[in-house]
């Protein structure tokens, strides 16, 4: 295939689900990489420019919806959390959430450790292989459907929301609408680098719009599938894990114990394994713009502005 037959055929079934390709998206993602400065040693991290692209808009389209129904999961752990007091939802947007996990601990002056994990995709999500992400997709999105009663997801130009009812011209989408997109979406992600194409059959071009969620909502779904076993079969374990907080793919926990590290395996699928960042001293430890460290009970924090300035 090339590049126009593809973007010719990302039309066409675009056109099918109401989106329209803009003439400044008749065009494939190419490849460029960042420094992650953050990390010691430092590392890369490949992205695919979809800022313009044939699947933009179908991505886009797909972000809106997948937000929706991690509101919807958010909100049903929140519910599970006040009734039996366990956490299965340890999704986090930016540092901020953070802070107010830290803030709790900090009051209750007991902090004795913490630990930082990366997973093993850090380089275009390379890991995750499409059959379990599809499927683990596609019940994470049944079940925020089921949740809400409602039989759509009505895409507008900033949000989304459920109804039974849309107006005509509304980009209204059903369970199974929504879950073919997003199949089709993760079998028809090409890229270039020079005058070479690319099609992803492992994992999701980072840069793509609704990467994190699909990465965000893959990992949740066996976190929330875990947590739930141990709900009924060890709650007092389960409990040891609620203050975790996952940006993505950088893990933090607070007075874990290093539980993490021996249950990794029985939590997640094969193909994704955490690497310990701090693994030689667990009172000091660096996540996202922030570095943390055990002080009398409490997490002292430190943004790398702060640290900058020193």
């Amino acid at each position: 295939m090339t590049p126009q037959t593809i973007i010719e055929e990302h039309k066409v079934k675009c056109k099918q689900w109401k989106i329209d390709l803009t003439e400044t998206n008749k065009c494939l993602p190419y490849m460029y990489w960042l420094p992650k400065m953050h990390k010691k040693p430092s590392k890369r991290r490949f992205i695919a420019a979809s800022a313009c692209c044939s699947t933009k808009e179908l991505s886009s389209t797909l972000t809106k919806a997948f937000k929706l129904i991690d509101k919807y999961h958010a909100h049903v752990a929140r519910t599970t959390f006040h009734s039996c007091g366990i956490n299965s939802y340890w999704i986090v947007g930016n540092s901020s959430k953070v802070h107010q996990m830290i803030k709790k601990s900090n009051e209750q002056k007991n902090v004795e450790n913490i630990a930082t994990y990366i997973y093993d995709f850090s380089t275009l999500y390379t890991n995750i292989p499409h059959d379990k992400l599809k499927t683990r997709m596609a019940d994470v999105i049944s079940k925020a459907y089921e949740g809400s009663g409602k039989t759509y997801i009505s895409v507008y130009s900033t949000s989304a929301s459920f109804v039974n009812k849309h107006k005509k011209d509304t980009k209204a989408y059903t369970k199974d609408q929504l879950i073919e997109m997003m199949n089709y979406l993760i079998d028809n992600c090409y890229v270039t680098c020079g005058d070479s194409l690319f099609r992803q059959k492992i994992g999701i071009p980072m840069g793509t719009d609704c990467a994190p969620f699909l990465a965000n909502l893959f990992l949740y779904s066996y976190e929330h599938e875990w947590m739930m076993k141990m709900k009924k079969t060890n709650p007092q374990l389960a409990r040891q894990f609620n203050r975790s907080a996952r940006y993505i793919d950088d893990l933090l926990t607070i007075n874990n114990d290093g539980l993490m590290k021996k249950y990794m395996k029985d939590m997640y699928p094969a193909e994704l394994e955490l690497t310990h960042e701090n693994s030689k001293n667990d009172k000091s430890a660096s996540y996202l713009d922030l570095q943390l460290d055990v002080l009398n009970g409490e997490i002292t924090c430190m943004t790398s502005v702060m640290i900058s300035l020193l």
